[in-house]
C-alpha cells in the first residue's frame, strides 16, 4: 500500500510539473515562463529517473521483508531466505526472475552494525554468485566463482559512512 501511494505521489508530481503553459501570457512572459517550464520539466524527469529504481526496490523489500501477510514474504531483515523451487508467473514482486535458477535472498540492514556473509566451499566445476546491490539497484559487488573463487570465505559488509569504508565492503577475511 505504501508503495502504491508513493508511486502515485511521484506520478502526480511529475504530471503537475509538466503541465502545458498558459497561452494567455504575453510574449515576454512566455519566453521567461517557457524557460522555467522547461527547467521544471527537466527536473521532474530527472527526479523520476533517479527515484524510480529506489521506489521499485522498496516495493520488493516491503513485499519480501516487511509485509508478513504478503504471498511474496521471504523473511525478516538480515536472515537468508532460500526458495526451494523455481519461480513462476505467480511471483510478482521481482521484475524478471529466471525460471530455471534457485534463489536465496538476504536483505541486509546495516544501520546498526556490519554483517558478515559466509560462503561455503563450492565444487570447482560449479558456478555460483552472490550479487550485492543497493537501493538504487546498483550492483556494487559480486561474491562468486568469477570474482572471489570457489573457496570458502567470509565477507564483511558495512554501510557507507562507517570507519574502514575503504576496506569494509566485501573484503574476504579469515579473521572475521
Amino acid at each position: 500500500m505504501k508503495f502504491l501511494i508513493t508511486s502515485l505521489l511521484l506520478i502526480c508530481f511529475t504530471m503537475t510539473s509538466c503541465q502545458k503553459k498558459d497561452e494567455s501570457k504575453t510574449t515576454a512572459d512566455s519566453k521567461s515562463s517557457g524557460n522555467t517550464t522547461d527547467a521544471t520539466k527537466t527536473i521532474a524527469q530527472n527526479a523520476f529517473i533517479y527515484g524510480f529504481p529506489m521506489i521499485e526496490m522498496y516495493g520488493i523489500i516491503y513485499a519480501y521483508n516487511v509485509d508478513t501477510k504478503s504471498p511474496q514474504y521471504k523473511g525478516p531483515f538480515n536472515k537468508i531466505a532460500n526458495v526451494p523451487r523455481v519461480f513462476t508467473p505467480a511471483d510478482k514482486a521481482f521484475v524478471t526472475p529466471n525460471s530455471d535458477t534457485p534463489y536465496s535472498f538476504l536483505t541486509m540492514d546495516l544501520r546498526a552494525e556490519p554483517l558478515v556473509i559466509s560462503v561455503p566451499q563450492i565444487e570447482k566445476d560449479r558456478y555460483y554468485s552472490v550479487m550485492l546491490l543497493d537501493l538504487y539497484t546498483y550492483i556494487y559487488d559480486v561474491i562468486g566463482s568469477r570474482t572471489t573463487g570457489n573457496d570458502a570465505g567470509k565477507f564483511f559488509n558495512c554501510r557507507s559512512g562507517m570507519e574502514r569504508r575503504d576496506t569494509c565492503r566485501n573484503q574476504k577475511s579469515d579473521q572475521v
